[in-house]
């Protein structure tokens, strides 16, 4: 008996493992199956099969297993990828404050939010001409402080030696229990002898050594060169809380650090999240904005553009807003042609003391105001005054207190161009995102493929072109033009001489109107700036409720949208009241869409029109065409 037993487990235990034998090679099969190319009807257009793919999969106990990923993975296209990347610059939100500077006068000392609590502070310094003691920077420092919600220092970095920019390192070291290891200064700054001045009384403060500052203590900051090696151009980048900071300098200059100006960093920092950026430009010049910009280009051609791609403000312009001559004009149009001239729009922050060099500060200020840049600053402060600073977020600017001031643009022909360089470039940007939506209007339409992005595009070749000749008229104005009779500043009327005259000449050659823009139209125009502030993140809603509407196409995303958008009487009627009463989803979802499509078209509510053949007389209508131009409708969240 107990050998029929034996007999009897041995053969379950026999079945079983024939069993699994069979499953395993079953799903051995199916994954096979799953890995062969997919059908190409099957695949998603714009993407493609991924042939060299790993799937990491992580389990409950966190053991991670590796699949082969060829069949079972699916990629974006290059051109794909290229779009998405383009569309992911679009963030219909601003987080808030980014950088602000105190009211220290014609000084260094920038403070980023780059945490939750946390800033990163670029130098620190105050005015050189004095009046701006300890405490009165401290307090400055503080207000800016509090005014962006950080209460402690991730890192200072120096880039920049000269004395308003490092005064006040030791007084912020020890204010902010700043150790060692969260202060960056470049070995080569070591050799000034200012700087080894201020490192000599951080040494002497009380509770320094404390902190680590002791008498033997130097600065051991060894910056990476991620350059590759070749040329001039020296790049280091590193994160600094949720920040990333990316530095730009000539080794040649840093050699000798006969310039100190030069002998600087190119400084640019970034917020993730909604793609705040800025550049510092601190004390550099047109001149040495000329000579960094030769030697990336140099070492890479469109490396200089892409530096600045994207960059919404500038800190620092022409040393404190201060001297500009003929030989800085090819530097700074090198910086406006990939900053202004490129979107249309520059926002300049900016420490200063108007009161010091007040004729040349004042002409400086003057072009700025022509040329369309706004400008806010930071300057000496009032004693007794509550602290100031100048700032800016994502998208705008900001002044804080009696010390900081928000500086006019003078309207010209110019700033106008400027203006519509804007829109149109956002109109380029934003055809582009919403491209998904257009393409399930009409996905046989090709003509924003055809006609209207080269035309876009040739458009603002053209006013661009325009509008340089413009700018640089301006500055040659700035440098060289004759100054204004009874009063201040240059003359850039055609009474200044042969610079005012070329200035006022170059205005008039603005075309009043471009072919992309007549073609567009002030509706085609508003309708797409409505889109551009939805976001990138609308676009998928749109395509699924037109596709809802117009094709009867369910989707959860659809669905919600229109019940959300329904009078919630009409709503509780049509799902469970005497209007329908309970029923299964998809029905449900029929009776909504008719509703929906009659309140677009009897109310006209939550409509999104777009026309097709854009013209400054296109008009909406709620039964498509209206003359030669038809319109593609959707819906707006409400």
């Amino acid at each position: 008996m107990i050998k029929g037993r034996k007999e009897h487990t041995a053969k379950l235990q026999e079945e079983k493992r024939s069993t699994s034998a069979r499953v395993a090679a079953q799903s051995a099969t199916k994954v096979a199956a799953r890995q062969q190319p997919p059908d190409p009807e099957e695949t998603i257009p714009g993407w493609e099969n991924s042939t060299g793919s790993i799937l990491l999969l992580l389990d409950e106990s966190l053991h991670a297993h590796l699949i082969p990923g060829s069949g079972l993975a699916i990629v974006p296209t290059t051109e794909t990828l290229a779009k998405m990347q383009a569309s992911s610059s679009h963030v219909p939100w601003d987080l808030g404050p980014f950088l602000e500077v105190p009211a220290v006068g014609a000084g260094g000392s920038r403070v980023f939010k780059v945490g939750p609590r946390g800033a990163l502070m670029i130098d620190a310094g105050s005015d050189p001409r004095g009046g701006v003691t300890a405490a009165v920077y401290l307090n400055q420092l503080e207000g800016v402080m509090r005014n962006l919600g950080v209460t402690h220092m991730e890192k200072v970095q120096i880039i920049h030696v000269h004395r308003d920019h490092i005064s006040s390192i030791p007084q912020v070291l020890q204010q902010y229990g700043v150790t060692p290891d969260r202060l960056s200064i470049p070995r080569e700054f070591t050799q000034v002898r200012e700087m080894q001045r201020v490192l000599t009384e951080l040494r002497k403060q009380p509770g320094a050594a404390g902190l680590g500052y002791t008498a033997t203590w130097v600065p051991r900051t060894v910056s990476k060169d991620r350059s590759g090696g070749r040329g001039d151009i020296f790049r280091y980048s590193y994160k600094a809380g949720e920040a990333s900071v990316e530095h730009v300098g000539l080794k040649s200059a840093f050699r000798a650090m006969t310039d100190l100006d030069r002998s600087s960093y190119l400084t640019r920092v970034t917020r993730p999240a909604d793609r705040a950026s800025v550049v510092i430009l601190g004390d550099m010049r047109g001149s040495d904005l000329a000579a960094i910009r030769s030697a990336m280009e140099g070492q890479r051609v469109g490396s200089w553009a892409e530096f600045f791609q994207g960059m919404t403000t500038l800190s620092g312009f022409s040393h404190h807003v201060g001297r500009m001559d003929a030989g800085h004009v090819a530097g700074m149009m090198s910086l406006l042609e990939v900053t202004l001239l490129r979107n249309g729009t520059l926002r300049v922050v900016e420490q200063t003391n108007p009161d010091d060099h007040s004729t040349t500060r004042a002409e400086t200020m003057e072009l700025m105001s022509r040329l369309g840049i706004e400008l806010v600053t930071a300057e000496m402060p009032t004693a007794g005054a509550v602290p100031s600073g100048a700032g800016a977020s994502g998208d705008r600017l900001t002044v804080r207190g009696p010390n900081a001031q928000a500086r006019a643009i003078t309207p010209s022909a110019l700033t106008d161009g400027l203006a519509r360089i804007e829109r149109l470039a956002q109109a380029r940007s934003t055809l582009d995102v919403w491209r998904p939506f257009f393409e399930e209007l009409d996905p046989s339409e090709k003509y924003f493929d055809t006609e209207l992005l080269p035309q876009i595009e040739q458009s603002l070749q053209h006013l661009r072109a325009a509008v340089r000749t413009a700018m640089e008229a301006a500055l040659r104005v700035r440098t060289e033009g004759r100054k204004a009779e009874g009063g201040t500043g240059r003359d850039y009327t055609a009474n200044g001489g042969r610079r005012g005259t070329a200035f006022v000449t170059a205005l008039s050659a603005i075309p009043r109107t471009t072919q992309a823009e007549t073609t567009l139209g002030p509706k085609g125009l508003e309708a797409l700036e409505k889109c551009r502030q939805m976001g990138p993140r609308q676009v998928p809603l749109q395509v699924a409720v037109h596709a809802a509407l117009t094709r009867g196409e369910y989707s959860d995303k659809a669905f919600a949208h229109m019940l959300s958008a329904l009078e919630p009487t009409t709503r509780n009627s049509l799902l469970t009241g005497r209007r329908g009463g309970p029923t299964t989803r998809l029905k449900a979802f029929q009776r909504v869409r008719v509703q929906f499509a009659f309140q677009q078209a009897v109310l006209g509510t939550g409509e999104l029109s777009i026309p097709r053949h854009w013209s400054s007389g296109a008009r909406a209508t709620t039964r498509g065409e209206r003359g030669s131009s038809r319109c593609w409708r959707s819906s707006i969240p409400s």
